[in-house]
């Protein structure tokens, strides 16, 4: 049997102090093979039955590595190999400012960005101004963003450079919302049947949040509705909460859009409301009434499931991924 090869290494922070905790993955294709953390000494070993993949660096919070998060890794005939320290930088804070025609009111800006699996979502101030802190290293050096007024049509996307992040300066510009009606995805809820026909109700046994609702005492409003469940944790689920949070915060609680949930009835009201804590949720929110009423209505299994619904009341869109708030836009503007 022959012997395995050997990966030894360092990993130090930016003042040369030695690294614990960072985690090492050594894979081949797509497969991870060994996986380990620096010790206190920020030393670690991988041993592996194939001396050619790739070694993946992931950063404790707030670093990034200097140079290459991936190592591509081909030993040959060599069965031990040390590594020279592999150096850590702080993740920079990424300052810009989003810039409007002459004619736009100013307003805050949403600004998301568009290629992480955990996605950013902020506003700036009432100036444009933004900045935004990253707490973990993506796997590419470059981020997309896009910055959209929460009014009219008028976005721009942008990258930053992470090694060289500089200010961003964003002139937004005009553009035409995709209102097409998208299918349903696969492993998705199929709604079709319900678009562009009156809302089904909602019935909860509890609200948070607010006093109790009914769709009908919001006719006059964009209502943007999910259906959710506090323990999904999965990306696309803590996304959606985020987003949802931010639409809130634009429009509050006053104005001809209302965001509302309605939360899986199979936790309890406390766990509910820890959940809401957890995720610093304020917009209403209800406990669906037994047996998943409001669920069953809506023919959802998969969560979340968010649905825009008009002034009218008639459900619109029940896929709304990478356009949410443009499709808003396009319905406040409906009589």
């Amino acid at each position: 049997m022959k012997p395995p090869y050997i990966i030894r290494g360092s990993i130090v922070f930016p003042d040369g102090k030695p690294c614990p905790g960072a985690r090492l993955l050594f894979r081949i294709e797509d497969t991870i093979f060994e996986d380990t953390f620096s010790d206190v000494r920020g030393r670690f070993t991988l041993r592996s039955g194939s001396g050619d993949g790739v070694l993946r660096v992931v950063p404790p919070p707030g670093y990034m590595t200097k140079i290459l998060a991936e190592i591509p890794v081909a030993l040959g005939e060599v069965r031990e190999v040390d590594l020279k320290p592999i150096k850590l930088v702080r993740l920079p804070l990424i300052r810009g400012r989003g810039i409007l025609p002459k004619d736009a009111e100013p307003a805050r800006l949403y600004v998301r960005s568009l290629n992480l699996p955990a996605p950013i979502h902020v506003l700036t101030d009432d100036s444009g101004v933004f900045e935004i802190q990253l707490f973990y290293q993506p796997e590419q050096k470059t981020i997309a963003f896009r910055i959209e007024h929460p009014l009219r049509f008028l976005h721009r996307d942008f990258t930053v450079d992470l090694e060289k992040p500089g200010k961003v300066e964003v002139v937004l510009e005009e553009f035409e919302p995709r209102l097409e009606k998208t299918p349903y995805q696969p492993g998705r809820n199929n709604l079709t049947p319900l678009i562009d026909k009156a809302a089904p109700p909602i019935k909860c046994a509890e609200w948070f949040n607010s006093p109790p609702l009914a769709l009908s005492d919001l006719k006059g409003k964009v209502v943007v509705l999910t259906l959710w469940a506090g323990f999904d944790t999965s990306h696309f689920a803590l996304n959606r909460l985020t987003e949802l949070r931010i639409i809130h915060e634009l429009f509050g609680s006053g104005g001809d859009v209302a965001v509302i949930g309605v939360h899986d009835a199979g936790s309890e009201p406390d766990e509910v409301e820890q959940y809401l804590e957890r995720y610093a949720i304020t917009f209403p929110v209800g406990r669906d009434a037994d047996p998943y009423v409001s669920f069953n209505n809506y023919g959802v299994n998969a969560i979340p499931q968010t649905v825009l619904i008009d002034k009218k009341g008639i459900l619109r869109y029940a896929e709304t991924e990478d356009r949410l708030l443009e499709l808003i836009k396009a319905l406040r503007r409906r009589s």
